[in-house]
């Protein structure tokens, strides 16, 4: 049967041993705490390992930090101060963190909350912007028939690498089912091509070169044309127009 001890304490304590049952408690300990046979019974789940880890004789005398459970089934942070009378038996004092110090706690606990709410919501909004970006990107480059023959893709904006994957597979597949043979890609909308960009455009002239399709590059201005001199354009069936409606009249397409 347990006992009152320590009843001239004005905060609860304990009377354990190795086991952890409870064999005193204070008069403070019965007023906030259940009467539970072991002490473990108060402390809160993801505690409990800790308690069982520190409340050891050879530990002696210290201090330890954890969760319990009030006799209302609060959860409150305490501080344990064990002390060891015995290799049997211990005294166990606990004190309730102070409200500021919880009231912190808590207040750091929301914020940790509402970061990773925050961290969720950037993550949403990244990948919306990825797939408008790559919607974007795709619409950069549509594929326009112009009569059975003839084809038109009109670029836009800057080229990179990006750009030109994303496009890449969509018009060789649109390429693939059109029957025209010839392609207009119109550049007068472009700015500026990085090097990456030249590269990407590359291998897919080269593509589209395997493909037999005949390929004319037309507006493009000074700065980008110097940039395909260094394609085999006589290999890859590239003929250059330096207007879109110049190409549209060498290959008799009424506009």
């Amino acid at each position: 049967m347990q006992e009152q001890s320590n009843n001239h304490l004005p905060l609860p304590s304990f009377k354990i041993d190795k086991n952890y049952d409870i064999l005193e408690r204070s008069t403070e300990a019965v007023k906030h705490f259940k009467a539970e046979r072991s002490f473990l019974a108060i402390v809160d789940e993801d505690s409990v390992n800790k308690v069982k880890h520190w409340l050891q004789p050879e530990h002696d005398q210290m201090r330890i930090e954890v969760n319990v459970f009030t006799i209302d089934e609060e959860l409150i942070l305490v501080d344990l101060y064990v002390g060891w009378i015995s290799e049997l038996h211990a005294e166990v004092l606990v004190v309730k963190k102070d409200e500021a110090f919880s009231r912190v706690m808590n207040q750091l606990a929301q914020l940790r909350s509402r970061l990773q709410d925050t961290n969720m919501q950037l993550m949403v909004e990244k990948e919306r912007l990825e797939v408008t970006m790559e919607e974007n990107r795709q619409l950069s480059a549509p594929f326009i028939t112009l009569n059975d023959d003839v084809a038109l893709v009109p670029m836009f904006g800057d080229l990179d690498d990006k750009k030109i994957r994303s496009v890449e597979d969509k018009l060789l597949k649109q390429i693939y089912e059109d029957s025209a043979d010839d392609i207009i890609f119109d550049f007068t909308a472009v700015g500026k091509i990085s090097d990456y960009g030249m590269v990407g455009l590359k291998n897919l002239l080269q593509s589209l070169s395997v493909m037999g399709m005949n390929v004319t590059i037309a507006g493009v201005d000074r700065s980008v044309a110097a940039s395909f001199q260094q394609f085999e354009v006589q290999k890859w069936n590239l003929v250059f127009q330096h207007s879109l409606e110049s190409a549209l009249k060498s290959m008799n397409v009424t506009q």
